[in-house]
């Protein structure tokens, strides 16, 4: 598959233009997420804590806020199931991927996991995502010269690709190829500070408060995809997950769970290039605004995402205006296409 130049070429000036290369003028950009404030005690005066920039919570030292993101392409197909280490990223983007099907991305910070993967490949619309992060590090199985090049251009990630380190990676026996290449955190992180490029921690994408918001009671949401479905139940603690009518059960024997689960309607669109089968690469867009429904502690929040630029921040906002908070914890964001709709379940 390799698309002709003139394709690549357009479609990279399209995506710069949608989101250029650095912030708008004016643009805010979020905080590092290093300090919040505690609880006020009697004084009224309140106490500064640590806290992880991409959970909202206690953080033990800034040190640990200093290490980078880690972001890696998940494969999320018959065949890859049980997939590892999703339950340990501080944020899983579901998005679609070519034939209607969807492909993760696991950012991880504040934990490590010992097994991660399957590990696949890059995606167009990657670069998009990894700027919410200023870049970080980006660990993925190869892409063609065109799908990776909005990567290289626009995303400001340290980028890890099996074919140039494959060090970093080892097969499994218990996955059939290619959904069988896998690595551990430790082991990326350690590749990739190799590189000799040292990125800062990542600022945080999401406000947090514990205080449950209120909202309309959901227990349950459906959210479509052109071949796939994607559904979160809420248990009174977390909400679990659901992948194609089963249960979505990890390596481990552990339900992937999340504490809060943002749906994103995002528009999809072609991008010119094309898998060797005929599929063509979609690219869910993150820059400009849509409907967002925040499900958290067992209510939905219903408003609207934005984002005017690349380069800037990813802000949610309810039907008044105010930003909607997350709860503290592991979050996934579902990039549903407009074209579907999320349904909801008391």
């Amino acid at each position: 598959m390799r698309p002709r130049s003139l394709v690549l070429l357009i479609f990279c000036l399209a995506l710069a233009a949608c989101g250029g290369g650095t912030n708008a003028p004016g643009a805010s950009t979020s905080s590092r997420g290093v300090v919040s404030p505690g609880p006020a005690p009697s004084g009224g005066v309140r106490i500064a804590r640590l806290t992880y920039p991409l959970t909202g919570l206690p953080a033990p030292n800034r040190a640990v806020l200093r290490r980078p993101s880690l972001a890696v392409k998940i494969d999320n197909v018959q065949g890859a199931w049980p997939q590892s280490g999703l339950n340990q990223a501080d944020i899983v983007f579901d998005g679609e991927a070519e034939g209607g099907l969807t492909r993760l991305m696991a950012v991880f910070q504040s934990q490590s996991s010992n097994l991660v993967g399957p590990v696949r490949s890059a995606r167009p619309g990657d670069a998009r995502l990894l700027r919410l992060f200023h870049g970080g590090y980006f660990a993925y199985s190869g892409a063609s010269s065109a799908e990776i090049a909005p990567v290289f251009a626009l995303s400001h990630a340290v980028t890890l690709s099996d074919t140039l380190h494959p060090a970093a990676y080892f097969r499994r026996n218990d996955h059939t190829a290619p959904h069988n290449l896998f690595s551990t955190t430790d082991r990326l992180y350690a590749a990739l500070r190799s590189r000799g490029r040292y990125e800062p921690g990542p600022p945080a994408v999401f406000s947090y408060a514990s205080a449950t918001p209120s909202g309309v009671p959901t227990h349950q949401v459906r959210v479509p995809f052109p071949a796939a479905t994607a559904q979160w139940t809420w248990n009174g603690h977390q909400y679990l997950r659901t992948q194609d009518g089963s249960p979505d059960v990890l390596m481990t024997g552990a339900r992937v769970s999340a504490d809060n689960v943002v749906v994103m309607s995002v528009r999809v669109v072609g991008t010119g290039i094309f898998e060797m089968n005929g599929s063509e690469d979609p690219m869910p867009v993150t820059i400009g605004s849509g409907p967002v429904w925040v499900l958290r502690n067992g209510v939905r929040v219903t408003g609207t995402w934005s984002r005017p630029s690349i380069g800037a921040p990813l802000r949610l906002r309810d039907h008044h205006g105010h930003t909607i908070a997350l709860l503290p914890g592991r979050t996934w964001v579902e990039l549903m296409p407009s074209t579907e709709k999320a349904t909801f379940g008391r």
